[in-house]
């Protein structure tokens, strides 16, 4: 945060949040012979697993503020609600490309079992990686929202101005 106070975050550094989106794959290995030279995957499940971990820190500068450690926890609260609601948003678009690559992947016939597992997981991944790169583009609107000129305005103006001088002292 020190780095951020110092010039390298284009607004006032009141805290910062940190979201990590993870999933996992679970996929049932079920395949059928297609004929004498083709395999086909045939799962009887695809689970996807999403998991968002939100971290908030605030600088040890505030923590002694009542005032300068809610103003912080407030603002970067607004960037981990939106990161929960990017994902919500997201969630029916990853459930349809899931859904389309499976059905992609287990309509073609492939030379081995391993190919058409291998086949399986490659358009699943590419299609849920699509949709989570539309959900950080989404995010990321909805942070420079979060980061208007009027909510960087009230944060140097709540606490008397002690978030502002605060900083400006990290810095130093």
């Amino acid at each position: 945060m020190r780095r951020a106070a110092k010039g390298r975050h284009p607004s006032l550094v009141v805290g910062e949040y940190v979201g990590a989106l993870q999933y996992g794959l679970q996929i049932d290995d079920s395949v059928r012979k297609n004929g004498p030279d083709g395999f086909c995957a045939t799962p009887e499940y695809v689970t996807l697993e999403l998991s968002l971990r939100r971290v908030i820190y605030i600088p040890r500068e505030f923590a002694d503020d009542r005032c300068l450690t809610s103003l912080a926890l407030d603002h970067e609260a607004k960037h981990a609600d939106a990161d929960a609601k990017a994902l919500d948003i997201a969630r029916p678009a990853i459930e349809a490309a899931l859904q389309d690559a499976v059905r992609r992947a287990t309509s073609d016939a492939k030379a081995s079992r391993t190919d058409a597992l291998a086949t399986l997981t490659e358009e699943i991944q590419r299609g849920v990686d699509r949709r989570l790169d539309d959900m950080t583009a989404f995010r990321e609107r909805l942070d420079a929202e979060i980061n208007s000129p009027a909510e960087i305005e009230h944060m140097k103006t709540s606490c008397e101005g002690r978030a502002l001088s605060t900083v400006e002292d990290m810095k130093r």
